[in-house]
C-alpha cells in the first residue's frame, strides 16, 4: 500500500487531508457528478477554470488596492467575469457565464 505524501504548511501544520480540504473538493466533484459530469478528468478541468477565476479576480483586486494607476482587468465589458459574479449566479446562468469567460480569456489584455 502506497501512502500519500504531505506536505505540511509552515502556518497550521495541516495538509491536503486534514485541512479539510479534500472533504470540499470531494464535495465539489459529487455536485459535478449530479450535474452531470460523469469523467473525473472534466470535473478536475472545470474545478481549474474555477479556481484560476478566482486566483485572477483576487490578484486583480490586490493590485488595484496597491496601485491606483493600475488598470484592472475586470473592468467595462470584463467586469461581469469577475469572481464575485459569478458566486451569485446557479444553474445554467452560471454554467453560460464560466463558458462564456473561458471563450473569452484569449481577448483579456495583458493575460
Amino acid at each position: 500500500m502506497v501512502t500519500p505524501q504531505t506536505t505540511s504548511t509552515k502556518t497550521n501544520g495541516s495538509n491536503f487531508y486534514s485541512s479539510g480540504l479534500r472533504q470540499k473538493i470531494d464535495q465539489l466533484m459529487n455536485i459535478l457528478w449530479a450535474g452531470g459530469v460523469n469523467n473525473p478528468m472534466d470535473s478536475i478541468e472545470q474545478l481549474s477554470y474555477l479556481i484560476f477565476l478566482r486566483l485572477l479576480s483576487e490578484r486583480d483586486e490586490l493590485m488595484a488596492s496597491m496601485d491606483k494607476k493600475y488598470t484592472r482587468i475586470f473592468s467595462g465589458q470584463w467586469a461581469r467575469y469577475a469572481w464575485g459574479n459569478f458566486v451569485t449566479l446557479t444553474g445554467d446562468p452560471l454554467f453560460n457565464a464560466v463558458r462564456d469567460a473561458i471563450e473569452k480569456f484569449h481577448e483579456l489584455p495583458g493575460l
